[in-house]
C-alpha cells in the first residue's frame, strides 16, 4: 500500500513513474493532490496487476488515458478526477474492470468518446459513478436507458455537463443514495415518483430549467434526506401550512430562486439540524421569524438575500455558530444590531439607519467581510477598527457617513485589503487609509469631500484599483503610482479634483492599466508620448480578470467605476472588463496629440477642453 495523499505535507518535484511500476505486488496507490510536475500515465500501468485501488485525483496528469488500465482486473476504485488536461477517445477498456465499485473521472475531457453509457453499463458491481464536468452531452433519458444494469448504484454525479431533456427515471437505481444533476440543460417537471426513493440522502438539481410545483408527495418517503438543492430552476413549493417534512435530519437546504413565499415557510423552522440554509430570490415578503436565529446551534451558513424581508434585527452577538450571514437586498430597517464575532457579513441594500457604533460593542476579531453599502447609515465612523484586525473587505459605500476618518482605520493590517467608501460625505485627511496603502488592492474614495494635499506614497505595489474622483484633493500626481513592480494597477481615477503639474511619465510603466481618468483637474504640460506603452489598452480582458475575481470572491457583484460615455456619466461594473479608456479632458494640457497614442485600441479617448494644438492624427484604431 502506498498512500501519499493530501493529508501529508506537500510533496513536490518530479515523479519517477518507472520506479513505481516495479512495485508489482502493490494493491493500493494514492497520489492524489500531490504537487508533482505534470506527467503521463504509462502504457505499462498494467504491470501493477494486483492493484485494487488507484487514486490519482488532481495529480497533474496530462495526455491520454492508456487503455491498458482495462487489464487491472482486480481494480475496485479508479479515481482520475481533477486532471483537466487528461482525455481519451475510447472507454471500451472500462468494460474489462468487472470488479470496479467506484469510478470517478470528473474533470477529464470525455467530449470525444462515443461509447460512454455502453462501457459503464458493463460494470455490474459499480456503486459510485462520478462524471462531473466531462463535457458530456445528449438526452439524459437515453443515457439512463443504457445504465439499467447498474442496479447496485448508490452515487450518481453527472453535474456540470450538457445533458438535456426531461427528468430521468430514477427507479432503475433502487439503492440510490446520492443524485447530482446540477448545471445541465434539463427541463420539464420533477415527477412525484422521486418521493418514493426511500434510500435517497442527497438530491441536487440546481441550475437547470425544471418547472412546475413541488408538493408534499415529492418528498413523501425521503426520511433519510440530509442535502437538498433545488436552486436556480423555475420551481414553486406548495405545502400545507402544518406540513412537517419527513427529512428531520436535513443538514443543507438550498432553495434560491424557488418560489417559496410570500410568507416564510413554517416547515423550515422544524429542521433542527441545519448547518446551511440558502433561500435567496425566493419571493418572500415577511419578517424574519425570531425562532429562525435559534433554529440550530449548528447553523453556520445563512443566506436570505434578494427577498423582501422587513422589520428590525435582534442582537445577534451571542449566536457564535454563524460564520456567514447574507441579508443583502431586502427591506430591513432600524439600527444596525450587534453581530456574531466570527461572521462574513453582507447586509447591503437595505434601509438600516443611524450610526454603526454597535460594531464596537463586540470584538469582531475574526470578521473577514463587512458590507454595509447602500443603506441609510449616518454619522461619523467609530474609532474601534483595531478590533477588526482580520478584516479584508470593507464596503461602506452609498450611505450618509460624514466627518473625519478615525485613526484606527490605519490598524487594518491584513494584506490585500478592499476598501470602498464611495458616495458619502467624509472629510478631513485620508492619511489613516494612506498609511496602509501597501496592503490595499482596491481603494474607492470617490464622491466624498476629502480635502487637502495628496499625501506622498512610499509603496503601492498591491494596488489594482484606485478611485479618488470627486473630492477636493490637490497636489501633483504621485510618481510612485507608476513605479509598481510588477505593475498591477488596472483602474486609475483621479478626476474632478485639483491636481496640477504634468502627467508623470512613470504612468507609462503601468502595462496593466485599462482605465485612466485625470479629467477635470488642473493638469498641464504635454500628453506623454510614452502612452503607447500602456499595452493593456490594446488587449481584450486579460488583465482585468484578476480584478473581477478578487472583488467577486467577497461580493456577488463586480467592482464598478464611472466613465463619461458619449457625454453621460455611466457606471461600468461587469462590463468594466471590456473598457479601454483615457480621459484627460478639462485640464490645461498643451502641445500636439502624439501619434503614438493611435497605437492603442481605445473605446474612448477624451482630450476635449484643453489647450492642445496641431492636427488630429488620422490613424486612430477603433
Amino acid at each position: 500500500m502506498l498512500d501519499l495523499n493530501r493529508d501529508l505535507p506537500i510533496l513536490r518535484g518530479k515523479i519517477d513513474v518507472s520506479s513505481l511500476l516495479e512495485l508489482r505486488h502493490l494493491n493500493y496507490l494514492d497520489l492524489s493532490y500531490i504537487n508533482f510536475e505534470i506527467f503521463e500515465l504509462p502504457n505499462s500501468i498494467d504491470s501493477l496487476s494486483q492493484l485494487k485501488h488507484l487514486k490519482l485525483a488532481y495529480a497533474k496528469l496530462v495526455g491520454y488515458i492508456p487503455y491498458q488500465l482495462g487489464n487491472l482486473s482486480y481494480l475496485q476504485t479508479l479515481d482520475l478526477s481533477g486532471n483537466f488536461n487528461l482525455t481519451t477517445i475510447n472507454l471500451d477498456w472500462l468494460s474489462s474492470l468487472s470488479s470496479l465499485r467506484s469510478l470517478n473521472l470528473s474533470g477529464v475531457d470525455l467530449s470525444k468518446v462515443v461509447s460512454r453509457p455502453q462501457s459503464v453499463s458493463k460494470l455490474p458491481y459499480l456503486l459510485e459513478l462520478q462524471l462531473r464536468g466531462n463535457q458530456l452531452k445528449g438526452a439524459l433519458r437515453d443515457v439512463f436507458a443504457n445504465m439499467v444494469s447498474l442496479d447496485k448504484l448508490t452515487t450518481l454525479d453527472l453535474s456540470n455537463n450538457l445533458f438535456w431533456g426531461s427528468f430521468p427515471d430514477l427507479k432503475i437505481f433502487p439503492l440510490l443514495k446520492n443524485i447530482v444533476l446540477d448545471n445541465n440543460q434539463l427541463y420539464g417537471s420533477v415527477p412525484e415518483s422521486i418521493g418514493q426513493l426511500s434510500t435517497l440522502e442527497l438530491l441536487s438539481l440546481s441550475s437547470n430549467s425544471f418547472r412546475g410545483v413541488l408538493t408534499e408527495a415529492h418528498f413523501a418517503n425521503l426520511s433519510r434526506l440530509n442535502y437538498l438543492d433545488l436552486s436556480y430552476n423555475h420551481l414553486s413549493l406548495n405545502f400545507s401550512s402544518n406540513w412537517i417534512p419527513p427529512f428531520d435530519q436535513l443538514v443543507n437546504l438550498v432553495l434560491s430562486s424557488c418560489n417559496v413565499g410570500p410568507t416564510f415557510p413554517k416547515w423550515i423552522q422544524t429542521l433542527r439540524n441545519l448547518t446551511d440554509l440558502e433561500i435567496a430570490e425566493a419571493n418572500i415578503s415577511d419578517s424574519i421569524p425570531d425562532g429562525l436565529w435559534n433554529l440550530s446551534s449548528s447553523l453556520r451558513y445563512f443566506n436570505l438575500s434578494y427577498n423582501h424581508f422587513h422589520g428590525m434585527l435582534p442582537n445577534l452577538s451571542s449566536h457564535t455558530h454563524f460564520v456567514f450571514i447574507d441579508l443583502s437586498y431586502n427591506k430591513l430597517s432600524g439600527p444596525l444590531p450587534q453581530f456574531p464575532p466570527n461572521t462574513i457579513l453582507f447586509v447591503s441594500d437595505n434601509s438600516f439607519s443611524g450610526s454603526i457604533s454597535s460594531l464596537c460593542a463586540t470584538r469582531l476579531s475574526k470578521l473577514l467581510v463587512l458590507d454595509l453599502s447602500n443603506n441609510n447609515l449616518s454619522g461619523e465612523l467609530p474609532n474601534c477598527w483595531m478590533q477588526l484586525d482580520n478584516l479584508k473587505f470593507l464596503n461602506l459605500a452609498s450611505n450618509h457617513f460624514s466627518g473625519k476618518l478615525p485613526a484606527s482605520l490605519g490598524n487594518l493590517s491584513n494584506t490585500d485589503l478592499i476598501l470602498d467608501l464611495e458616495n458619502n460625505s467624509f472629510s478631513g485627511s485620508i492619511l489613516p487609509i494612506w498609511n496602509i496603502i501597501p496592503q490595499i488592492q482596491i481603494l474607492n474614495l470617490r464622491k466624498n469631500n476629502f480635502p487637502g494635499e495628496m499625501p506622498s506614497l512610499q509603496s503601492c505595489d498591491s494596488l489594482l484599483f484606485l478611485d479618488l474622483g470627486g473630492n477636493k484633493i490637490y497636489g501633483r500626481i504621485p510618481e510612485c503610482i507608476g513605479r509598481q513592480n510588477p505593475p498591477t494597477l488596472v483602474v486609475l481615477h483621479l478626476q474632478s479634483n485639483e491636481f496640477y503639474g504634468s502627467i508623470p511619465s512613470s504612468l507609462c510603466n503601468l502595462q496593466t492599466l485599462r482605465v485612466l481618468d485625470l479629467s477635470r483637474n488642473k493638469v498641464s504640460g504635454f500628453v506623454p508620448q510614452c502612452f503607447s506603452n500602456l499595452t493593456a489598452m490594446s488587449s481584450d480582458n486579460v488583465t482585468i480578470s484578476n480584478l473581477h475575481s478578487i472583488y467577486g470572491s467577497y461580493k456577488k457583484s463586480s467592482p464598478s467605476t464611472n466613465v463619461m460615455w458619449k457625454g453621460i456619466d455611466t457606471e461600468f461594473g461587469e462590463n468594466l472588463k471590456y473598457l479601454r479608456n483615457i480621459d484627460l479632458s478639462s485640464n490645461r494640457l498643451s502641445g500636439e496629440i502624439p501619434e503614438s497614442i493611435t497605437l492603442l485600441k481605445l473605446n474612448t479617448l477624451n482630450l476635449s477642453r484643453n489647450r492642445l494644438t496641431g492636427s488630429i492624427p488620422d490613424n486612430f484604431n477603433p
